[in-house]
């Protein structure tokens, strides 16, 4: 049972690190630019996905999809209220 708890956690920690790592970088930006910069945010998460697909391949790809819809979904919300 111990292995499924280990499972588990890495799993969800796989899903919400991303959603405060994006959360971060989009708060950071907003705060020390005047406008919203779409196309650093956007990058930023792209190419974070990019460095760790090709460090660790298939391993992570749970983080990384949730990395680039946690992107997609601040971009479209800040879009909305701003």
């Amino acid at each position: 049972m111990s292995q499924y708890y280990n499972e588990e956690f890495k799993i969800i920690s796989q899903v919400f690190l991303p959603i405060l790592l994006i959360g971060g970088l989009a708060t950071f930006l907003i705060v020390f630019n005047d406008g919203y910069p779409w196309y650093t945010f956007i990058g930023a998460a792209i190419g974070l996905s990019i460095i760790i697909v090709s460090w660790s391949e298939k391993k992570y790809a749970i983080f990384i999809t949730s990395l680039l819809m946690c992107a997609i979904i601040y971009s479209a919300l800040s879009s909305l209220y701003n």
